[in-house]
């Protein structure tokens, strides 16, 4: 994605069933070669609700 414009991968924050198991974490980080955050609220639709909430342009 980095060819393509995207800002360099420095850290990936994890929500939802995977931020509750520290093995796909840890793969996860290794995979992706940087490091995996648990997100403060690991709830799968906070994400969905915040973004619910903004006004559309």
């Amino acid at each position: 994605m980095q060819a393509l414009g995207a800002a360099t991968l420095t850290n990936v924050y994890t929500a939802g069933g995977g931020a509750k198991n520290p093995t796909f974490m840890t793969i996860r980080e290794q995979y992706l070669q940087v490091p995996t955050v648990k997100a403060l609220n690991t709830d799968a639709a906070y994400g969905s609700a915040i973004l619910a909430m903004k006004p559309s342009n």
